[in-house]
């Protein structure tokens, strides 16, 4: 975002959402959080442009945070539960 470039990157390797526009940022820029499809959270790294792992609540996810140090990802799900 700084440097004003953009990169397209066509997928997401073992996943088959089309769509990538919600996703979150850890404080320190080394992971990016996108919200899939039934209830996954998937983890890429901006270097690799890489999935790096996934995570999976019981109802579709609904808002992620990072804490500011980015030790933890907070999931607000459509459940009513926040899990961290």
């Amino acid at each position: 975002m700084v440097a004003g470039k953009v990169d397209l990157v066509p997928g997401v390797m073992g996943r088959e959402e089309k769509s990538w526009e919600s996703h979150f940022v850890s404080g320190d820029g080394k992971i990016i959080a996108f919200l899939g499809n039934d209830g996954y959270v998937v983890l890429l790294d901006p270097h690799t442009k890489q999935a790096n792992g996934s995570l999976k609540l019981n109802g579709s996810v609904r808002s992620l945070a990072f804490t500011v140090d980015g030790a933890h990802l907070l999931a607000s799900g459509s459940d009513g539960d926040i899990t961290r």
